[in-house]
């Protein structure tokens, strides 16, 4: 019994995104199980009397592993232990080193309950609003609706918008007239034996202005829908419209790649004729996109269009083969008119690389040259979150979740410049995940989970501060 507990405790293999098309048939769509936690670990650690009660709690929790992943690593993870079962070297919890130019660490406005997963973030007057969803403390959880985290960082929570939703995988975004936008994905109740939808079924919408919400809006439906909010799949192009790529398989029918536009009169859709999956999309200045995505030889491609998405280019491999074997969820951003594509691949003895590659547009098309990948060096664990940022100068700022076995979740900086990549110390916690670094004007923030000072909880942590000082 004591072993079935510690078991579930230690499992952190919830899925952090859902994959951007359905996979072969013999596989479901998404792997999920317990979720980890850590609050309840840190607890029972706390409650320990001895250090031997402890090193036999962290033995325990890294002895067990989950039966089962989906295209992410499972792992066991201690909370204060770093070394050998056996060995008493602690992990000590300090404050964030290798400051990133930064302002000083503050708290998030404090959840209503549970710990913040798939966060975004959008610059949003004196501050960012950040959109997450809520994992509730305890063991096996049950995930209500409208299990929605949306806060601004200076000004506290902000009111849900109505509807009985899950508000799965949020991604939020701010416009130049003031708004504030909410993307979500909802899946049926039939697909959630886990915390999450396994399989998702519609992507809505929401808009906030002066205080309220507008009614949510169905954006597109089908019976399996590919959605990953981070990549991103919605971007704003520079005439203030929403553009939209999403994968869509319905019963009868070949899974399609479709672009959604939406301007006054509403969500126009048209259909890329192209299965893929991990869509992510770039929008440039003069109307011109960037679409990547990987095809069914796990191959980086891409197209492009110079009219807002009315046609596109061929579909074209980006770089060659050797340097894009192996992509998981590529990541586009854009600075200056140069497009950046991030990609995780190539693990070896439980290291993991994360490669970048840069295109600059040319006036009058949407820039189809890629240059060649730079690779970071070997990350001292499985890359299990990623997410990245480029600055006004042209440096490039990732955050990269990494697990090593026997060891718990730290958060390290990757930064590339001129064609080389380095790697920083840790984020200085003693548990760190979940992170995020997002990019508005000359402002850049990162956000992630760690715990509470007095060590009894997580809490959201978030650090704001200005590019090319």
């Amino acid at each position: 019994m004591v072993n079935g507990l510690l078991g579930t405790l230690a499992r952190r293999s919830e899925a952090h995104g859902v994959p951007a098309a359905k996979p072969p048939d013999s596989a479901s769509f998404v792997r999920i199980d317990s979720v980890l936690d850590l609050a309840t670990v840190v607890a029972w650690a706390r409650a320990a009397k001895t250090l031997q009660g402890i090193l036999v709690l962290r033995c325990l929790l890294v002895s067990l592993r989950p039966s089962r992943v989906s295209r992410r690593p499972t792992v066991a993870l201690a909370v204060f232990f770093a070394s050998a079962c056996g060995a008493s070297k602690p992990i000590v919890t300090a404050k964030p080193t290798r400051a990133l130019d930064s302002t000083a660490v503050a708290p998030l406005p404090t959840p209503t309950a549970g710990q913040l997963r798939w966060p975004t973030a959008a610059q949003y007057e004196d501050g960012w609003i950040v959109a997450a969803n809520l994992f509730p403390p305890g063991l096996n959880p049950r995930i209500g609706r409208r299990a929605l985290y949306v806060a601004h960082s200076r000004r506290g929570l902000l009111p849900l918008p109505d509807g009985d939703f899950r508000f799965a995988y949020p991604l939020v975004s701010a416009t130049s007239d003031g708004a504030l936008h909410l993307f979500w994905a909802e899946g049926p109740e039939s697909s959630m034996p886990g915390g999450w939808p396994t399989t998702l079924t519609a992507l809505w919408h929401a808009r906030f202005a002066r205080g309220q919400w507008a009614p949510p809006e169905r954006v597109i439906r089908g019976t399996v829908l590919g959605w990953e909010s981070r990549a991103p799949q919605v971007v704003t192009d520079d005439s203030g419209r929403f553009h939209v790529v999403v994968t869509v398989s319905d019963t009868g029918r070949p899974e399609e790649t479709f672009h959604l536009m939406h301007d006054a009169s509403g969500w126009h859709r048209r259909g890329l004729d192209m299965h893929v999956s991990y869509p992510t999309l770039a929008s440039l200045s003069r109307g011109r996109l960037v679409l990547a995505y990987v095809v069914g030889d796990n191959q980086l491609h891409s197209r492009s269009s110079i009219d807002y998405g009315r046609t596109w280019t061929p579909s074209k491999r980006v770089l060659d083969p050797a340097d894009t074997a192996h992509v998981n969820k590529p990541q586009l951003r854009v600075v200056n008119d140069s497009v950046y594509l991030g990609w995780t691949t190539g693990r070896t003895a439980e290291r993991e690389f994360w490669n970048l590659s840069r295109r600059r547009a040319q006036r009058g098309d949407a820039a189809d040259s890629w240059s060649p990948p730079v690779r970071s060096p070997p990350l001292p664990g499985v890359i299990f979150n990623v997410s990245f940022a480029v600055d006004g100068c042209g440096s490039v700022r990732g955050l990269t979740e990494l697990y090593a076995q026997n060891l718990p979740a730290i958060i390290r900086e990757v930064r590339a410049r001129d064609g080389r990549m380095s790697v920083g110390t840790p984020l200085g916690e003693a548990v760190a995940f979940e992170p995020l670094i997002e990019r508005s004007g000359d402002r850049i923030i990162q956000l992630w989970n760690g715990l509470s000072p007095q060590r009894d909880s997580l809490r959201p942590f978030f650090r704001e501060f200005t590019t090319c000082p």
